[in-house]
């Protein structure tokens, strides 16, 4: 019952490997990893990861070029703790900034 209300599926494997059938086990884990406040060296890791992403380097020019790059840019953001994640504009914003460094460069 727990796992379907959890957007997150590598928190959900953990629970379904780690906690199948023990819903007390589960619930102190959830609760555990909800309290931890990030580290500032994690997060700078994190805005650093995001910073660092270019079309040239991480994804290449095609046809598929701005979808492999919006997945990518999800993909790192969902990396980032639930705290410090961007919302939809930031990662729209950060699209159009790689697009323009990859024409500009």
């Amino acid at each position: 019952l727990l796992v379907k209300n959890i957007s997150c599926k590598d928190i959900k494997f953990h629970l379904r490997t780690n906690f199948f059938q023990q819903g007390e086990q589960a619930w102190q884990y959830l609760c555990s990893i909800g309290d931890m406040e990030p580290q500032r060296s994690d997060v700078r890791a994190h805005d650093a990861a995001w910073a660092k992403i270019s079309i040239g380097a991480d994804v290449g020019i095609s046809g598929f070029t701005v979808t492999k790059l919006h997945s990518l840019l999800r993909r790192v953001n969902a990396e980032r703790p639930p705290t410090h994640r961007h919302d939809e504009s930031e990662i729209a914003v950060r699209l159009l900034e790689c697009i323009n460094e990859g024409r500009c460069s």
